[in-house]
């Protein structure tokens, strides 16, 4: 897709009306090669943008691009960006040990990272004046409903439960998943 049909796309507020077309978009921007260069990945990708509704991508784009940019440091964290270039778009960076745990056989546990980070951006946490422990609980639950609450638990037990908002977060996690046993 050229520069200036995403641009149009962005500042127009088009909807994707499939997954494939969105996948086909988001694969084809210059900032997302480096997801390209592993088959793995790329699947991982693939499976995360397939678990996510239509809905939930459109509300992802909303406000203009998402990228996900790979960096040199812990697990991943989602900022507003404010270059130039990126003005009201939202990126995603992902650090060495998340890119690891994508591209592994078995990549749940990246795509558990990935999909509470895509969270901040549909539930517009950027525009909530909320506090930071709730928009992390919250997160952690749009996680979990799409299947990576244990994956979720297990990263955020390994984060060490010495720190009290991850004890909080654990505490509210262990709690939907208790909840959803007691539903099914």
């Amino acid at each position: 897709m050229d520069f200036f049909k995403q641009k149009w796309r962005s500042l127009l507020g088009i909807r994707f009306t499939s997954k494939k077309e969105f996948a086909d978009y988001f694969f084809s921007l210059s900032d997302h090669a480096w997801i390209l260069e592993n088959r793995q990945l790329k699947r991982a990708f693939e499976y995360l943008i397939e678990d996510l509704s239509e809905e939930e991508i459109n509300q992802m784009m909303r406000s203009g691009e998402v990228y996900f940019v790979r960096v040199n440091d812990r697990l991943s964290c989602t900022v507003r960006a404010d270059m130039e270039r990126r003005r009201g778009n939202q990126v995603v960076l992902v650090f060495p040990r998340l890119y690891n745990l994508l591209k592994s056989a078995a990549p749940d546990f990246g795509l558990a990272v990935l999909c509470h980070e895509i969270a901040h951006i549909v539930l517009d946490h950027s525009h909530k004046r909320l506090s930071p422990l709730q928009k992390q609980v919250e997160a952690d639950r749009f996680a979990l409903e799409h299947g990576f609450g244990l994956e979720l638990v297990e990263l955020l037990e390994e984060e060490g439960v010495a720190h009290p908002e991850v004890q909080l977060r654990l505490k509210k996690l262990l709690e939907h998943l208790e909840d959803e046993e007691v539903a099914a």
